[in-house]
């Protein structure tokens, strides 16, 4: 969403393509929403400004807001966390693989292990990968013995402290090598963290 005019508190909320996906698929339903601060920054902060304390900020706040785009990769990237007062700590994640692509050759399994620590607040991850056409999380067989589908969403265990959630995905049978996003959101603090996938060509189709 993005700010139609910083003199108004007036708002421009669209959906992303996910958004419209699941409002067509009639699962589209909201419970939460987060806020960020992408296009903010912090290096502009001047507290040798000739004119005071009160003008710390100015150049800050006189930066221009992005307008809202449909393409989840592209905004909220940098979301605001939720965490308690008086904290020494911020809470920070490292990943394996660490680079900021995974690549998948062809139909195989893939996996992305998200280690925390000074963690705040516990909370699970909440992950989503864009486009299921490119990559997903299989289904599979529920502890109570029901069978899950194939799905676009995942949630991983509650973490109570510092730790680490692995998250399985799988490549789709591509002709061409393709790519879509997986973002993973800690429930407990707003904690955000983005990977590209890249599936390559199913070697099987390779003539």
């Amino acid at each position: 969403m993005g700010f139609l005019d910083k003199s108004t508190i007036t708002v421009d909320a669209i959906l992303t393509k996910k958004g419209r996906e699941r409002l067509a698929a009639g699962t589209f339903n909201i419970t939460q929403f987060a806020v960020a601060d992408d296009e903010i920054d912090y290096r502009l902060w001047d507290i040798n400004h000739s004119q005071g304390s009160n003008y710390y900020g100015q150049a800050i706040e006189n930066m221009p807001l992005t307008e809202a785009v449909p393409d989840g990769s592209k905004m909220l990237r940098y979301k605001l966390m939720t965490l308690p007062k008086n904290i020494t700590t911020l809470p920070y994640a490292t990943t394996s693989p660490a680079d900021a692509t995974i690549t998948v050759n062809g139909p195989v399994e893939g996996s992305l292990s998200i280690t925390v620590s000074n963690l705040s607040n516990p909370g699970q991850f909440n992950i989503t990968i864009a486009n299921m056409d490119v990559a997903y999380f299989p289904g599979g067989t529920t502890p109570d013995g029901r069978v899950s589908r194939d799905a676009d969403t995942y949630t991983t265990s509650t973490l109570v402290g510092d730790g680490s959630v692995t998250i399985p995905f799988r490549g789709r049978s591509l002709i061409s090598a393709q790519s879509t996003t997986l973002t993973a959101v800690h429930t407990g603090t707003g904690l955000t963290i983005q990977k590209q996938i890249t599936v390559t060509q199913d070697p099987a189709l390779i003539l």
